[in-house]
């Protein structure tokens, strides 16, 4: 490049300002046109360099839980729970959180039971007494820090609410849903056998004239 720009300034007397302004500009506006072409290509060196997982692995990254399908130069294909593809690319996924589930080997299951009002200490009390018997060491003994945490949780709107986070040892979605249906059945079954009350939202109208609810009118 030299050479040639020795050449035509001296034969053929071109102006070199002019050319390496060109040249200069030629350069940012392929730098810009490229800027995400090259975020990628990196994203993908740095996905290959530190092996967050592998095709395969079910991970969650950038709010979308899927089965890795593929690594590409340029994104990361996912298959989803709904069965579709979703491509993210791969700066993004380099630059947030990635959560390998396969990695870790258990999923999650956190959900909210509600018990009426009329429900007595004690209920309550069995009523956690035989969320534990149901899910203690649920398809396999629970490591100490999976271990089932059931608690009371507080007074709701409509009934009284017990939280009971789990982690289910799969990382299928399969099998997740067959384990949660499993679970949820149990519950039911278990809760009846036992007469515990499930509450759900209700309304409440006291009509005036009501003598064990004296309404006073100002």
């Amino acid at each position: 490049l030299v050479t040639l720009f020795f050449i035509g300034q001296s034969i053929f007397n071109l102006n070199l300002t002019t050319l390496l302004t060109g040249a200069g500009v030629a350069g940012l506006a392929l730098a810009f046109a490229s800027k995400e072409t090259l975020s990628n290509f990196f994203g993908t060196l740095v996905i290959i360099g530190d092996k967050p997982f592998r095709c395969g692995d079910r991970i969650q990254v950038a709010g979308i839980d899927g089965i890795v399908a593929e690594v590409g130069m340029r994104s990361t294909r996912l298959h989803t729970r709904t069965g579709t593809i979703c491509t993210i690319p791969n700066s993004q996924i380099e630059s947030s959180s990635i959560e390998n589930i396969s990695a870790r080997g258990v999923i999650q299951f956190v959900f909210t039971l509600g018990l009426v009002y009329e429900s007595t200490p004690q209920e309550i009390a069995r009523a956690i007494a035989v969320l534990h018997e149901i899910l203690d060491d649920f398809h396999g003994k629970d490591a100490e820090r999976h271990k089932p945490r059931i608690f009371f949780d507080g007074l709701g709107a409509s009934g009284l609410n017990l939280k009971v986070i789990m982690w289910l040892k799969t990382a299928s979605f399969t099998q997740e849903e067959l384990w949660r249906t499993e679970i949820n059945l149990e519950i039911v079954r278990r809760f009846a056998a036992e007469n515990l009350v499930f509450a759900y939202n209700t309304v409440t109208n006291y009509l005036c004239g009501d003598p064990a609810r004296p309404l006073p009118v100002v």
